[in-house]
């Protein structure tokens, strides 16, 4: 090999060899800092972390890092860089890296550094070896040929740590930069920086300084303690110092709060009591100790010490304006009021704002002495709102939590009316009336009250049209008036005729009311809804009828328990007359037995659900729906006033007298005197229970009697419209089958027939069956009206009305319509005859009341009578001193006398003489007295009750006379209305007669003479007028025709029509046959007019019952005919002075002789009437003194 190739060689491993020191240089370096800045890093952590306050630690740490950085050194840079790299060590180094080169670097380095050596192969082939490996040497770059990956990870590990250190330093470079101090330094004392820098905040945002700041004095004030670092610490303390310097400390809270520029700052948050003592604080937390304290002075607050609030109501309220003076601040007042508010403080003030609910703040004017503000606002929304004043002083200082006052904001409710009547639904007939009874208030008066109606399934359009005709005004108040009315109650009589309304429909009724109010005009105060169905006649007979069944169930309950309690009461006083232990369970029998007779008081008294209100509202109704005459309800007249008499009388006595049982019997240690007592509390107890069963079972009896009456009345009405129905079914067959045989006819009209004829026998055995019925009453059962079905079913009987019918039906199964038609004409004809007969007549009804009462006379003087008699034996006994004698005769003689009396004032409240019974029943009491009295030997006292038992008979005799008197007169004057009526009928068939004459005469007179159809005509005038004259002719011997005056005038009639009725005989029917007819009609009309005028009278009144009036109120039956002959008087007075009146308009010289003589008899009649009126007065005086007579008597 020449010599430049061995120089090129040598060269270039020098320049390897000269690389790799450098790159040891660079690892050794980048090591070495590595070692150093993480050991001063981890020195610096632990002093941080570990606090090592103590020098000698930090000097350590210090010598450790030191070592560090002289080991690192000495191994990776010293000893490298120190020992020699040969030619040899770095040719094996490159081939570690090329193990392909198969050793030939190696080789060659070899070859060229010991030269070539024979002894090792041929020179030629080493040679070659070496140029082989110079060349793989040439051809290598250094950075291929060296291992840089060393190099590289030393170099990042620098760059790690360095960058490591940096971000140390930047991050936290205090910390760095004093952990640097502490460890280059550690004998210097250089503490490690705080992390926690705390500040305080007023509530108002201000950051407290040395500062003093003022807190309200007895007010909470709020302080926020923040880290000017940021995130507070994880606690804080609040410390106060006081005066005496002790130091108090406060709890805080974690919370966060919005800055000035919108950011969330987190803080703790204090709250502060400001008392006089408080004079500093400051916060401790973290590592932050070193606050000072910041000076706190405690002020009292500015308050408000007077509040003057006005209030100025609504104009339409009608309420003055009111202002309140008190301390409060609280405002209630109805909405639309004006509040002026006037507040004083009590100090002056800087500034007033008002927070009033979510609203912003409004500031207020002070006034010049700036303690006082003012606020006027308007109560503008209901319910409850809130305001609160803030008073800022003049050092600032103001309440931090302001007192809150309440806004109440009262609604002016809408008017409150209601239906009062019906308070349910409720049906009435087309002709009906439906009373609507509106009772409506409000708080500051009414403006309006009507009633609306509607059709029931009116749409809301079609309501509205016509809705102000279907409104009825009720109130309407002035819009000027100053006050309205608060309270209305309104009655309004709807009827469905106003409404043209039919069976079947259905209108809602509803009651509205409104007030002033602007704010209540769109919501006026509204009733519910009132449903008025229409409904037949027929549906509302049997809706009130199933009403009645109700009452009479109810009837029947109460007298149950009636007899439940007077049966306890019965076994109650045999316990104690038996001397037997009254124990407990005798006082509770004896309480549950008056819990029951006030319960039964209650029932029938006139509460909303006694019976007696039940029949009250019965009653109307039926009079409200046109029903009261044409139904069998109206029997209950007057059974609501017997009610609630028994309620009030002898029950009430019941409940009271047993009461006084309770209290007598609760008392073990009983005196003579009260032994006494509850043996009369026993008595008048069981009394009043008797009779109050007794008057119940009158009701139930009697109601049932006239019960079973209506029921056989309505039955012959429906079997005479059922026959009436087959007479029409049965004349329509006549049509079709007159003319033809039984054996001409279809099946189908055979069939007809049979049918007729089996619906016609049904008809004939109910007709039977109901005659039967009729007919076999028992007599002290029969009512006036029994007492005339009775007659109806023996008229029926005697007429043969059910053969006759019977016949009609075999004749339709015969095929002789014709007859069977004629038959059930005749029968119908008969049956409607008899069909207005079957209810009673008044005059029957007062002949039977006549009756009863006469018994009820008998009955009172024989009482009476036997009384005297007791009373004259009392005496003779006390003037000779023998009492003990006849003492147990005389109790005796009373307690039958007592027993006959209350069973007479049983008897008189059964036919509902109230007064009478009551009168009986004293008797009956002073009767028992008497009896008590004699038996003890005390004749006086004897006397004295037996003399009151005998005028109160005498009393009860005296209201039964008056009684009778009042029947015979009611019957006197249903016989002149009776008379009245006849009257009328006989006076029209006289004009009618007197009409017919006149055109039979003028017939006559156009033809020139009779013919024979006018001469029959003539003849046929004649008979109706002697028919006529007959029929006036017996009302002379009628009961009613008493007096001489009617009797007169009636037979002056008769004589007339005598005479016309024999000049018509006579074929005369000139001038003065009519003036004959025209003097009868006259005289059959002065008494029908006369009658007519008087009028029946309330005693005429079938419906009146006697004594319903008081004594006296019903002229005597004598009165009532005088009555009735002064009337006559007056129309024939009246009449002479008519015709008188005509004749004087004309003188004598203009008089005709037929108008001369007509003045003749005029002063004839005028002599007669004045003879007539002279003996009418002298029997009125002697009825007079009669009357005048009986009563002193």
């Amino acid at each position: 090999m020449d010599s430049d190739r061995d120089h090129n060689w040598a060269l270039r491993l020098g320049e390897l060899r000269r690389t790799v020191r450098l790159l040891v240089t660079v690892r050794g370096l980048a090591l070495v800092l590595t070692v150093l800045t993480a050991a001063a890093l981890l020195a610096g952590w632990l002093d941080w972390q570990f606090d090592l306050t103590p020098s000698w630690i930090r000097l350590t740490l210090l010598v450790i890092v030191a070592i560090a950085g002289i080991e690192a050194m000495r191994r990776w840079l010293l000893r490298p860089l120190l020992s020699s790299i040969s030619a040899t060590t770095l040719a094996h180094a490159i081939e570690q890296r090329h193990p392909d080169w198969n050793d030939e670097l190696s080789t060659a380095v070899e070859f060229l550094e010991s030269g070539m050596d024979p002894r090792d192969g041929a020179t030629a082939l080493q040679q070659e070896a070496a140029r082989r490996g110079l060349e793989r040497l040439a051809s290598e770059r250094w950075q291929d040929a060296l291992d840089l990956k060393p190099v590289w990870v030393s170099l990042a590990g620098l760059v790690a740590v360095l960058s490591l250190l940096l971000v140390v330093f930047t991050s936290r470079t205090a910390l760095a930069t004093t952990a640097f101090q502490r460890l280059t330094n550690p004998f210097a004392v250089v503490p490690w920086p705080r992390e926690t820098s705390l500040y305080v905040l007023a509530d108002d945002g201000r950051i407290l300084d040395a500062t003093p700041l003022q807190i309200p004095q007895g007010d909470v004030s709020l302080f926020h303690v923040a880290d000017r670092r940021g995130k507070p610490p994880e606690s804080t303390e609040f410390q106060v110092r006081l005066s005496d310097d002790s130091v108090r400390t406060r709890t805080t809270r974690r919370t966060a709060i919005e800055t000035a520029d919108g950011q969330m700052l987190q803080c703790f948050e204090a709250r502060l009591w400001g008392t006089p003592d408080v004079t500093a604080i400051r916060a401790r937390g973290g590592d932050d100790d070193r606050m000072p304290w910041l000076p706190v002075e405690v002020v009292a607050p500015p308050r408000v010490i007077r509040f003057d609030v006005t209030l100025e109501p609504p104009a339409y309220t009608g309420l003055p304006s009111m202002t309140d003076s008190r301390r409060v601040g609280h405002i209630e007042a109805l909405v639309g009021t004006s509040v002026t508010l006037v507040g004083t403080a009590s100090t002056e003030l800087t500034e007033v704002r008002l927070l009033r609910g979510d609203a912003d703040p409004i500031a207020l004017a002070l006034g010049p002495d700036l303690r006082t503000f003012r606020y006027e606002f308007v109560v503008d929304s209901v319910g409850n709102t809130t305001y609160r004043l803030e008073l800022v002083g003049t050092g600032g200082v103001s309440a931090s939590n302001p007192v809150s006052y309440a806004i109440r904001g009262l609604a002016d409710q809408p008017p409150q009316v209601r239906i009062a009547s019906p308070q349910s639904d409720v049906s009435v007939t087309p002709v009906g009336t439906v009373p609507v009874v509106v009772a409506a208030s409000d708080d500051f008066g009414l403006a309006a009250v009507h009633l609306s109606t509607s059709r029931a399934g009116e749409s809301e359009e079609t309501a509205g049209e016509g809705a102000d005709d279907n409104r009825i005004s009720l109130l309407n108040a002035a819009e000027d008036a100053p006050s309205a009315s608060r309270e209305f109650t309104g009655e309004v009589v709807w009827s469905p005729a106003d409404y043209a309304a039919a069976a079947g429909e259905a209108f809602t009724v509803q009651a509205t009311a409104t007030d002033r109010s602007e704010t209540n005009a769109s919501n006026p105060g509204q009733s519910r809804l009132l449903r008025i169905a229409v409904v037949s006649f027929d549906r509302k007979r049997e809706e009130l009828h199933a009403r009645y069944e109700s009452v009479n169930q109810g009837l029947q309950a109460v007298i149950d328990q009636q007899r439940d309690a007077e049966e306890t009461v019965k076994q109650l006083q045999r316990t104690w007359e038996n001397g037997s232990d009254w124990s407990r369970e005798e006082r509770d029998r004896l309480r549950r037995a008056a819990r029951i007779q006030q319960a039964v008081a209650e029932r029938l008294g006139s509460t909303p659900e006694g019976l007696a209100s039940s029949i009250d509202r019965l009653l109307e109704e039926l009079a409200e729906n046109g029903l009261a005459g044409n139904s069998s309800l109206s029997r209950l007249d007057g059974v609501a006033e017997e009610l609630a008499e028994l309620a009030a009388g002898p029950v009430a006595s019941a409940v009271a007298r047993m009461s006084v049982l309770e209290k007598g019997l609760a008392d073990e240690n009983r005196s003579a005197a009260s032994e006494r007592a509850v043996a009369e509390a026993f008595r008048e107890t069981q009394q009043g229970q008797q009779d109050a069963l007794s008057g119940l079972e009158a009701i139930v009896d009697r109601l049932a009697t006239m019960g079973r009456d209506e029921d056989l009345r309505q039955r012959f009405a429906d079997l005479v419209d059922q026959q009436q129905q087959l007479l029409e079914e049965t004349a329509e067959t006549a049509r079709q089958t007159l003319s033809r045989s039984l054996d001409d006819l279809t099946d189908e009209q055979r069939s007809a027939l049979q049918d007729l004829s089996r619906r016609q026998d049904e008809l004939t055995e109910d007709l039977g069956n109901w005659t039967a019925e009729a007919s076999e009453r028992p007599m002290d059962d029969t009512t006036a009206a029994g007492a005339a079905l009775a007659d109806v079913a023996r008229e029926i009987a005697d007429e043969g009305l059910n053969q006759r019918l019977r016949t009609a039906a075999r004749e339709l199964a015969a095929n002789r319509v014709a007859q069977a038609v004629d038959g059930q004409r005749q029968a119908i004809e008969l049956l409607r005859s008899l069909e207005g007969e079957t209810a009673p007549t008044p005059g029957r009804q007062i002949e039977e009341q006549l009756q009863t009462i006469g018994e009820r006379i008998a009955e009172t003087e024989s009482l009476l009578e036997e009384q005297r008699d007791v009373v004259r034996e009392l005496a003779d006994a006390e003037r000779r001193g023998e009492i003990e004698r006849i003492a147990s005769r005389t109790s005796e003689a009373e307690a039958g006398l007592s027993q006959r009396s209350r069973e007479l004032g049983r008897a008189l409240q059964r036919d509902r003489l109230r007064s009478e019974s009551r009168q009986a029943n004293r008797a009956a009491d002073a009767m028992e007295r008497a009896g008590n009295a004699a038996e003890q030997g005390r004749a006086n006292q004897a006397r004295e009750q037996a003399e009151a038992a005998v005028d109160e008979l005498k009393q009860t005799r005296r209201q039964l006379g008056a009684v009778e008197s009042q029947l015979r007169a009611a019957a006197r004057w249903g016989g002149l209305k009776q008379l009245e009526q006849q009257l009328g009928d006989l006076a029209t068939q006289q004009q009618r007669l007197e009409e017919k004459t006149v055109a039979v005469d003028g017939q006559r007179q156009a033809d020139g003479r009779w013919s024979r159809s006018l001469l029959r005509e003539l003849r046929s005038i004649g008979d109706e007028q002697s028919a006529v004259a007959d029929a006036t002719r017996q009302l002379v011997d009628d009961p009613a025709v008493e007096g001489e005056i009617l009797t007169a005038v009636i037979e002056q009639a008769v004589q007339n029509m005598q005479s016309a009725a024999q000049r018509l005989e006579a074929r005369n029917a000139d001038v003065l046959t009519r003036q004959r007819q025209q003097a009868a009609w006259s005289r059959l009309q002065v008494v029908r007019t006369a009658l007519a005028g008087l009028g029946a009278g309330p005693a005429g009144d079938p419906q009146q019952q006697p004594g319903s009036e008081g004594e006296g109120g019903t002229p005597s039956a004598s009165r009532v005919a005088l009555a009735a002959e002064l009337a006559v008087v007056r129309e024939m007075q009246v009449a002479i002075a008519t015709r008188t009146a005509q004749l004087a308009r004309m003188s004598d010289a203009e008089l005709t002789p037929e108008q001369r003589e007509r003045r003749v008899q005029l002063a004839r009649q005028q002599q007669d009437l004045a003879a007539m009126m002279q003996r009418l007065f002298e029997r009125l005086q002697q009825s007079a003194g009669g009357d005048v007579g009986g009563d002193e008597q």
